[in-house]
């Protein structure tokens, strides 16, 4: 996964609660459970995010994911409408704002 975050790489960090990348970004994918299990409670996810495993935030309730108006995931629907009924990616309790 070149530009990516990796299979497990944040798995059980409880400490984590907050991740923002910075402006121009070259993230493009969220691999399988690169967040899973961790205290997270907001995401900034950049507007190069073009993949998103699955269960990459599994285990998490009460996650608020900020994305970029227009955000577009490969071969599925905008990161806002995936998550429209607040579950998405093995998370619960999702809101989504978009900036």
């Amino acid at each position: 996964m070149q530009n990516g975050i990796y299979y497990s790489a944040f798995y059980g960090c409880s400490s984590l609660t907050s991740v923002i990348f910075e402006s121009g970004s070259q993230l493009t994918a969220i691999g399988m459970g690169a967040f899973a299990i961790t205290g997270l409670t907001t995401i900034t996810i950049p507007a190069s995010v073009t993949s998103i495993s699955d269960l990459a935030f599994e285990g998490i309730n009460g996650l608020t994911i900020n994305v970029a108006d227009g955000n577009t995931i490969e071969y599925g629907p905008t990161i806002a409408t995936a998550c429209d009924d607040g579950s998405c990616y093995g998370a619960t309790g999702v809101t989504v704002t978009v900036y």
